[in-house]
C-alpha cells in the first residue's frame, strides 16, 4: 500500500486480485479447512489494504470451489 501511495495511484480506483492464503507446497501439517482459508484470506487482506479500495478480485487458480 506505502508503494501505491507513493506513486500517487488512485486507491479508490483500484481492483487487487491477490491470492487466497493456503499452505505452501512443502507444508506437511493437517489439511485447513476452507472455512480456516477463508478466515486466514480475509484477515490477511484486512491487515494489508485499506478500506477505499472498492473491489478485491479472486481468480480459481486451478483451485476448486
Amino acid at each position: 500500500m506505502a508503494q501505491m501511495q507513493a506513486h500517487r495511484l488512485i486507491i479508490e480506483g483500484t481492483i487487487i486480485k491477490p491470492n487466497m492464503v493456503t499452505p505452501g507446497a512443502n507444508y506437511t501439517g493437517p489439511k485447513p479447512s476452507r472455512q480456516e482459508i477463508a478466515e486466514s484470506t480475509a484477515r490477511v487482506l484486512r491487515r494489508t489494504y485499506v478500506p477505499a479500495i472498492p473491489g478485491i478480485m479472486f481468480l480459481s487458480g486451478g483451485q476448486s470451489e
